[in-house]
């Protein structure tokens, strides 16, 4: 299987690339007081645009009524499972196996902009990618994702009667990580993960790194912000496949810091925050989502719904822990995601933005 997903002719001769520094562990603390860090990053940029915000606001009184959803939602388990549904290939996770990862990094490498097409969903998007690695194992092999074609990936999707949009640039991100996979990783993603000394947000940080598609950032008043969506699911992703149901430390993917991570701000959970009246626009931004016109990426109006999302779910994670469990930001992103997507026809239309990031 490790051979299947590192290369294909040349593959069979080559070695797990090794963790530079195999003794060094992230400390929880060495994060916590680094403003550098990227989760901290993300914090600190979505608290300054909203201590600024025009367009998007909060209701905290709202926020204790969500709070009570969520824990309905959650029933008695009091925990949200990843992946219920078993969308993804998870095949080889329970053995650490490199499959997985290498699965999870394609995925949410072009896991952005939907709405153009009406017949693509998150189950569609995983759906195609996990049928084209159970026919080929070596299907997402980094060697054929650095030389893939346009025509290939559209392929994928037309057999399942989606065309997939934004075609060059998905294209063009699965590219790069190809490139970056083989160059410095020896072809596996996983490889990758551990050079992240088990740490979520040490992971964070070489992913956005090392591949700039995932640089979500953008300016606001003349500063830079960060949001790292996309990065930052794949950390939780990998951790729901490989690591939540093992003691921290056990495992590549069992991140001791994974409470570091925030939400992943995207149009589902805004979608929800603002039926549930957690997020409130103003008139003309009202208009234009209603009206499903598109909101310009890096506009003030996207910046702050972005930004309002993320500080929305950090109260929430907040106001639920006085109720019931304790949750991550991830843990919440994946219960208000699944709430909106169950109710996805009968709530409010989410914003439109043209953007790689989500």
């Amino acid at each position: 299987a490790a051979a299947a997903a590192g290369g294909s002719s040349s593959s069979s001769s080559r070695q797990p690339w090794p963790n530079p520094n195999p003794k060094r562990r992230i400390r929880r603390s060495e994060y916590m007081e680094d403003a550098l860090a990227p989760t901290a990053l993300v914090r600190t940029s979505a608290a300054w645009i909203m201590s600024r915000a025009e367009h998007v606001t909060v209701d905290m009184e709202k926020l204790k009524e969500l709070a009570g959803i969520c824990l309905g939602y959650l029933g008695d388990s009091e925990d949200k499972a990843w992946d219920d549904e078993g969308l993804h290939y998870t095949a080889d996770a329970a053995d650490n196996g490199p499959l997985t990862a290498q699965f999870l990094f394609v995925v949410d490498a072009i896991n952005f902009c939907f709405w153009p097409c009406p017949q693509l969903e998150y189950a569609e998007l995983v759906g195609a990618l996990k049928a084209q690695l159970e026919k080929d194992p070596a299907a997402l092999d980094a060697d054929r994702l650095a030389q893939l074609r346009e025509e290939e990936l559209a392929s994928w999707y037309t057999a399942i009667g989606v065309e997939l949009p934004e075609l060059a640039e998905r294209t063009r991100c699965l590219r790069q990580l190809g490139v970056v996979l083989r160059r410095d990783f020896g072809g596996l993603a996983l490889n990758l993960v551990r050079a992240a000394g088990n740490s979520a947000v040490e992971l964070v940080h070489l992913i956005t790194g090392k591949l700039p598609a995932f640089r979500d950032e953008s300016m606001y008043r003349g500063r830079q912000v960060f949001f790292y969506k996309r990065a930052q699911i794949l950390v939780a992703d990998l951790w729901g496949a490989y690591g939540k149901s093992r003691a921290a430390g056990d495992g590549p993917c069992a991140f001791p810091d994974i409470a570091e991570l925030t939400t992943f701000a995207d149009y589902r959970v805004p979608q929800v925050l603002r039926h549930v009246g957690v997020l409130k626009y103003d008139d003309e931004l009202s208009r234009r989502v209603d009206a499903r016109e598109e909101v310009r990426a890096g506009s003030d109006e996207e910046v702050e719904l972005r930004a309002a999302t993320i500080m929305a779910v950090e109260h929430l994670r907040q106001e639920i822990a006085t109720q019931g469990p304790s949750l991550i930001s991830a843990e919440v992103d994946w219960i208000l995601w699944c709430y909106g997507e169950e109710r996805r026809d009968a709530i409010g239309p989410h914003h439109r933005c043209l953007s790689i990031f989500y």
